[in-house]
């Protein structure tokens, strides 16, 4: 087994390949909406005492999404309707888009999307969404 450090290095390593090979497959219209997001991957050790290394991973913001979307559907003559109205999930408490957004290509979501923002004094406020959309009878899960 490798010692600690180099087990750590290599997944740092594959992990900025990873981030630069997202970036240059990314189109260029898009590429300013990716951020990179720090987290602790596993990468050894017994599970009494595993081994941690703080790894960056690429993600498209929310936002990103959106207009590649919209890109998407002008470029293919379809329509898509998404609004930035939301209300409150009685139960839960959580936000939920409404109405829910609207897709020639990819359909109408099935379940709510649920919307979460967190804010930190270094950071913007940052939406996530995921849910699963119904396309011609099959079932696709968006984030």
């Amino acid at each position: 087994m490798a010692d600690p450090q180099t087990l750590i290095r290599e997944a740092q390593e594959k992990a900025e390949r990873l981030c630069r090979l997202a970036v240059a497959q990314t189109p260029a219209d898009y590429q300013s909406f990716i951020t990179l997001i720090e987290q602790r991957k596993k990468v050894g050790g017994p599970r009494s005492a595993p081994i941690w290394a703080t790894v960056r991973q690429p993600y498209l913001s929310a936002d990103g999404r959106v207009k590649m979307a919209r890109d998407q559907h002008r470029d293919a003559g379809k329509r898509f309707d998404i609004q930035s109205e939301f209300l409150v999930e009685p139960t839960s408490g959580q936000l939920l888009p409404r109405p829910p957004p609207t897709s020639e290509i990819y359909g109408t979501p099935l379940a709510p999307a649920r919307a979460s923002w967190s804010r930190t004094p270094t950071a913007r406020p940052e939406r996530t969404c995921a849910g699963t959309w119904s396309h011609r009878g099959r079932d696709v899960v968006g984030g």
